[in-house]
């Protein structure tokens, strides 16, 4: 895995643990992660609403990525196919 690129969102993941965290739950619940080849990074949001927008905007953006490579790789299937 290259380090810079994002391989998956983790939308359950505990933040940094302080008293504070620890005794209410609904804090934890406003991080989410993204997992890159240094590992995963950590994010806290404002809200749930907010938190669930990168989710979903960085799930979209990762969707988007495979289907390109998808298609990308089938037409360098067919261009060695046609070239023999």
């Amino acid at each position: 895995m290259i380090a810079g690129i994002v391989n998956d969102v983790c939308e359950t993941v505990s933040g940094l643990q302080s008293v504070k965290e620890t005794e209410n739950a609904e804090e934890k619940e406003l991080y989410f992660g993204i997992s890159t080849g240094k590992g995963l990074t950590k994010f806290k949001c404002k809200s749930k609403a907010d938190k669930q927008t990168w989710v979903d905007s960085i799930r979209n953006l990762l969707h988007r990525v495979t289907a390109v490579e998808t298609i990308n790789t089938s037409l360098e299937t067919t261009n060695i196919g046609d070239s023999t």
